[in-house]
């Protein structure tokens, strides 16, 4: 990938002595590099192969025609490798980027994913699994909601938990969407493609790896909305209220603005004066990040030393002071305070949560019984029409003898 002064990515032809030795081409997949910046997909490539015969000639010239200039601001080397005996594929992206400083980053994303699927009867009978899992997600999370956003209406949306609901069913239904994209791209993949052509497998890696993060996402929420199950229970459910009550405060939610402003100010501060020099600190994001983990203990201060012997203790001082020490004091003593207030008065509002909570159940029993009678009278009806159309046709028939 090449870049200009403006920032601009250029995709004019160059090298040789007409300047059109490379073009650029879209082969390849985004990359983000080490210094946070996203690199759009394409570039100038030239195709290996593991024959050495073959790539070692190619990278001679590459290098003796200049491939690399001063506008180069990546370079990415990306194959995949099968492992036959363990079935499994690994798509690697190795790349180094070229900062404005001169300086040079390098990564490695290496990202792990199964070869060929549903072979064995393992693999088949958890295609089955995933299928009534989600008819079972439909019945039990998308009919429900749909009911209670009819019965309820406006009132509906008035609930925090309502909202995570519909969060739950938008992740699921990602992931069902992305997966379902996935297994098309698996099916028109070609996986016995000879060495000296390249196997485009990086969309096919991208999606199975969003499927798999958005999976460990939703097993997450969905274990947090147990949360609220736990109010029911006598032993646990003041307790939890008297936690989720003290969360939602209005006083807890504008000391913790605050705790966040100052923190994403002192993490522009370090972005600002070591991002150059520091690599933990490269970008704004990182920076946010470095700073979340110097409160827990773990900090950059020989780092930051070392780039500025007069502003890298001050800045460390500064923050661990501020930040760590009183902030962090005042948000436990804030929290605590809140939660002995809360404690007190929370026992008739569970009460009363259990209450409605039940009488919601029993709304629910009655709707679900109601299904039940009109499927049972659906299917009843229909095994009388059936019945009725066999005896009258019986009875034409049996003229039609006479």
């Amino acid at each position: 990938a090449c870049y200009n002064i403006g920032f601009d990515e250029d995709r004019s032809s160059y090298g040789g002595a007409n300047g059109t030795l490379f073009n650029w081409s879209k082969d390849g997949a985004p990359f983000w590099g080490p210094s946070g910046i996203t690199f759009p997909r394409g570039g100038f490539s030239a195709f290996l192969s593991p024959n050495q015969n073959f790539s070692v000639p190619i990278i001679d010239s590459l290098e003796a025609t200049e491939w690399l200039d001063s506008q180069t601001n990546l370079v990415t080397i990306s194959f995949t490798v099968w492992n036959v005996n363990l079935n499994t594929m690994a798509v690697c992206d190795l790349g180094v980027e070229f900062t404005a400083s001169g300086t040079q980053r390098k990564i490695a994303q290496i990202t792990l994913q199964k070869g060929l699927r549903y072979l064995q009867a393992y693999d088949k009978f958890l295609a089955a699994v995933e299928v009534i899992l989600v008819i079972y997600f439909l019945i039990e999370f998308v009919w429900t909601e749909f009911w209670e956003i009819k019965s309820e209406g406006k009132a509906y949306f008035t609930s925090f938990w309502n909202y995570y609901e519909i969060l739950i069913i938008l992740v699921f239904s990602a992931i069902v969407v992305l997966q379902i994209a996935a297994n098309v791209i698996y099916v028109s993949s070609d996986f016995n493609l000879p060495t000296t052509e390249y196997g485009d497998y990086i969309l096919l890696n991208l999606l199975q790896n969003t499927v798999q993060e958005l999976l460990a996402f939703f097993i997450l929420i969905a274990s947090l909305r147990a949360i609220k199950f736990f109010k029911i229970l006598p032993y646990t459910g003041n307790i939890t209220s008297s936690i989720l009550n003290t969360l939602s405060d209005r006083a807890f939610v504008v000391f913790v603005v605050f705790f966040l402003y100052v923190l994403i100010t002192f993490s522009m501060a370090y972005h600002l004066a070591f991002g150059f020099t520091v690599t933990r600190l490269g970008s704004f994001g990182n920076s946010v990040l470095t700073s979340l983990r110097m409160i827990t203990g773990e900090g950059t201060f020989e780092e930051i030393t070392a780039s500025n012997r007069v502003f890298g203790p001050l800045f460390f001082i500064l923050f661990i002071s501020f930040q760590s020490i009183v902030l962090m004091n005042m948000f436990i003593a804030v929290l605590s305070d809140l939660y002995i207030s809360l404690r007190q008065t929370d026992a008739a509002y569970w009460e009363m949560y259990v209450t409605k909570h039940f009488a919601r159940s029993l709304r629910n029993k009655r709707r679900a019984e109601k299904f039940i009678t009109w499927v049972k009278d659906v299917v009843f009806a229909a095994g009388r029409k059936i019945k009725q159309t066999g005896s009258d046709l019986q009875d034409s028939i049996n003229e039609g003898v006479k």
